[in-house]
């Protein structure tokens, strides 16, 4: 397993962020390269972080000067490429790489409009080798002006379906509710609807074809410590939880072995102490590893 660690830089006032090679049953690290420093902070959480296979790349969102930026490692050589830019955007939200078929760098975009202080959000297909991109498609036109994503969203690539969970604001009582967002990249059509039963907020989530849905976790929105582990039905859009974690800690971004059914969580504690916790899905059981340092993002190559 792969993973970004983000410690602050010597000037203090800078990010220094590292790929590292995570030992997941003694939790330790061993540095491959340093990725450099940023004024900002990495993008946290699961989505900003992506793999080419075929040409070895690695691909993790940085953000770096307000401007949306990925930055590309070679892991042959463990060497940095040049890193892809989208001058017109603050912010990435998700990188994920099509493995199975078209070769595209599919990136989530967004900006504010400071003159209508609405979020903008779109999302792009990169072809890395010829330096192009082009929207695939516009948030807002789609699913109106009032749905915001916050979180990273997770492609079933065998429909070629993107899976994203956001908000919506209500104009009158300024309340927000989940809703999850499907949008067909061959149909060029979407869907939203608003996420039932779900208990605590839902954070992070990535879909699984076996299981037909989204698997994520929830935290506890006053305390912020994470709640458990859920099930989203991509076509009822209803959230079951399938185990609860009990614990004080927060969590910083997971990933999901589809192949194994498990789901690593990254965590740390009121103390700042970073640990994992290992959820096996089919089992219900779960360990807990102390890590060398927080993960911001990580990643099975």
């Amino acid at each position: 397993m792969y993973g970004v660690t983000q410690t602050t830089a010597e000037s203090g006032h800078m990010f220094q962020l590292s790929l590292v090679q995570v030992n997941v049953s003694s939790g330790s690290f061993q540095t491959e390269v340093i990725l450099g420093n940023f004024f900002d902070e990495i993008v946290v959480g699961y989505g900003a972080i992506t793999y080419d296979k075929q040409n070895q790349i690695l691909y993790t969102a940085t953000d770096s000067f307000n401007t949306a930026t990925i930055t590309a490692i070679s892991t042959k050589t463990m060497t940095l490429l040049p890193p892809v830019s989208f001058t017109d955007y603050e912010n990435v939200n998700d990188v994920q790489f099509d493995n199975s078929g078209s070769g595209d760098l599919y990136v989530f975009l967004s900006s504010l409009n400071t003159s209508t202080l609405q979020s903008q959000d779109i999302l792009t297909s990169v072809n890395v080798q010829q330096g192009s991109h082009k929207i695939i498609n516009d948030y807002a036109k789609m699913f109106s002006s009032s749905y915001f994503p916050y979180m990273s969203g997770s492609f079933d690539w065998t429909s070629m379906t993107y899976y994203q969970i956001g908000l919506k604001v209500n104009a009158s009582s300024r309340d927000l509710t989940r809703y999850l967002t499907s949008y067909s990249i061959t149909k060029n059509s979407g869907t939203i609807k608003q996420v039932l039963s779900c208990p605590g907020y839902l954070l992070f989530a990535q879909y699984d074809p076996t299981l037909k849905g989204l698997i994520g976790i929830t935290i506890d929105q006053r305390t912020q410590y994470l709640n458990g582990v859920v099930l989203v039905n991509t076509d009822t859009a209803t959230c079951t939880t399938k185990h609860s974690l009990n614990g004080k800690v927060t969590p910083d971004t997971i990933l999901w072995d589809a192949s194994s059914h498990v789901l690593y969580i990254a965590t740390q504690n009121d103390n700042g102490d970073a640990g994992m916790i290992i959820y096996n899905w089919d089992k219900a059981s779960s360990t807990h590893v102390a890590l060398t340092s927080p993960l911001a993002n990580m990643i099975l190559i």
